[in-house]
């Protein structure tokens, strides 16, 4: 029987479509959804203690020659850092808040060899306190460069780099997952800077158990110095850094999503750089729970 052109299109374009959405770790993930919200809180006994709220919104996701030539997506994010010091207020009363807002502008592409495709996304974003407005430090460019193999159905290979300020740890890292699903109810993701096992009661809620690296880097508009900081050192920069384990629970409900998690850091980063990423002061910060709340939603209702 012979296949029309058209119908060999269409194939292709879904083909095209699912690798693109694999990229994904699951299919209850926020990155899936238009738009999504979420917000986390970090408590501390320390020196510091923060929380994170950030939305997202997918503004275009179309493939290009029916999906032959890839898939195109570009998405926009805001998020603020509101940052609680206990010590030395009024010498870091100006970093209270840190902005990010920035695109995601993401292509896909299978290759010859339909088991493999490659997935670039480059992300220009502005991180700053902006107290002083805008100004060439806040520019921030993070990049991400993957090839999947898809092994089988129910299982890939990744790897990668990626350049994320937003780990607070501003150089090249190396991207390696291998995903597996065992059936519809077990799932999991070996690999760096996250690593899950997810269990599905069923197709609305599921739980997952995760080990992941997150972070943020922000610049500061106006440096500023002190004796207490090091080598006379000016700070120029903030990093934080957490390393996290904990659960997230995810609850679909329609076209909408909802997640919980609580999560334990096992090891927190929170310093002041300069310029060359050399630290000027190092804030005494515990180990401690972290709990978040996410919502993610469609504009249209799909199945």
């Amino acid at each position: 029987m012979r296949i029309s052109k058209t119908t060999k299109n269409m194939k292709y374009l879904l083909f095209a479509t699912l690798i693109f959405l694999s990229v994904n770790a699951s299919a209850q993930s926020p990155d899936n959804y238009d738009i999504s919200l979420d917000g986390h809180w970090v408590g501390s006994n320390s020196d510091a203690a923060f929380q994170s709220h950030s939305i997202r919104a997918k503004l275009l996701s179309s493939p290009i020659n029916q999906g032959k030539d890839g898939i195109i997506s570009i998405n926009g994010m805001y998020s603020f850092v509101n940052f609680t010091f206990e010590n030395n207020k009024e010498l870091f009363k100006d970093l209270d808040y840190f902005h990010s807002v920035g695109f995601a502008l993401s292509y896909s592409k299978v290759l010859k060899n339909p088991s493999w495709y490659l997935t670039g996304i480059v992300i220009p974003q502005l991180n700053s306190n902006f107290t002083d407005g805008i100004k060439g430090g806040d520019f921030y460019l993070n990049a991400v460069l993957l090839a999947t193999h898809m092994i089988r159905k129910d299982a890939r290979l990744t790897i990668g780099l990626t350049y994320s300020s937003t780990l607070g740890f501003p150089a090249p890292i190396p991207i390696i997952s291998y995903w597996k699903a065992w059936n519809d109810q077990w799932e999991m993701n070996l690999g760096f800077p996250k690593m899950y096992l997810t269990h599905h009661f069923n197709k609305k809620s599921s739980l997952m158990t995760l080990l992941e690296l997150k972070g943020y880097n922000g610049n500061i508009s106006s440096g500023f110095s002190d004796p207490l900081f090091e080598k006379n050192r000016t700070a120029q920069r903030v990093s934080y850094r957490d390393i996290l384990t904990g659960l997230e629970y995810s609850y679909k409900l329609n076209n909408i999503l909802l997640n919980f998690d609580a999560s334990y850091a096992i090891n927190r980063n929170l310093k002041l750089q300069n310029t060359d990423n050399e630290t000027a002061y190092k804030f005494n910060v515990s180990n401690g729970w972290n709990v978040g709340i996410g919502s993610a939603f469609n504009l249209h209702n799909k199945k």
